[in-house]
């Protein structure tokens, strides 16, 4: 057998029959009924895997949106106001205490705020159903607070305090 390009022919080899248009038959024709289920069925099941694909893109590329949690600032204000009387400093001790204070509390909220992604929102503000943020800020205060004297910066309370994050909230119970 010679067995050049135009020669080969498999076995199975049927030629495709044409119609009177000259067409193919694959296109039109009585041989092509059943296969529309199929065409259909695969363009459907193709638009629904992309869909799912393009939602769960979405759902694991975005990041989580920030919650919202309460704080009692006049709690932890008038809690810091009866100490500091209690103290008994002079009024210009007082008045540089109150406005480190100040920085410190305002610094706390932001570390908790950025760490734990919340918007926190007085307590008052919110009539229920946002978590309570109160304790966490006081403890991360008394770091700010205990860390200001020894000048080692918001870095090295952000990594002491990423723990508490991931695990242990601090968060007290809702009132």
């Amino acid at each position: 057998m010679n067995f050049r390009p135009g020669n080969f022919r498999p076995r199975n080899f049927r030629p495709m029959r044409r119609t009177e248009h000259g067409d193919s038959g694959l296109t039109s024709g009585a041989g092509t009924a059943g296969a529309w289920p199929v065409m259909v069925s695969a363009v459907v099941l193709s638009g629904a895997l992309a869909a799912v694909v393009a939602v769960a893109t979405v759902r694991l590329a975005a990041p989580e949106p920030p919650r919202i949690a309460t704080v009692r600032l006049a709690e932890i204000t008038a809690a810091y106001a009866t100490q500091a009387a209690a103290e008994g400093r002079t009024t210009e001790d007082l008045s540089a205490g109150v406005r480190a204070w100040g920085e410190a509390l305002e610094a706390a909220l932001g570390l908790v705020a950025e760490r734990d992604r919340l918007v926190l929102l007085p307590a008052r503000a919110i009539a229920a159903g946002a978590p309570d943020a109160t304790a966490r800020v006081e403890f991360v205060l008394s770091e700010v607070l205990s860390h200001r004297g020894s000048h080692q910066g918001s870095a090295d309370l952000s990594a002491r305090g990423a723990g508490l994050s991931a695990g242990k909230s601090g968060r007290s119970e809702e009132r």
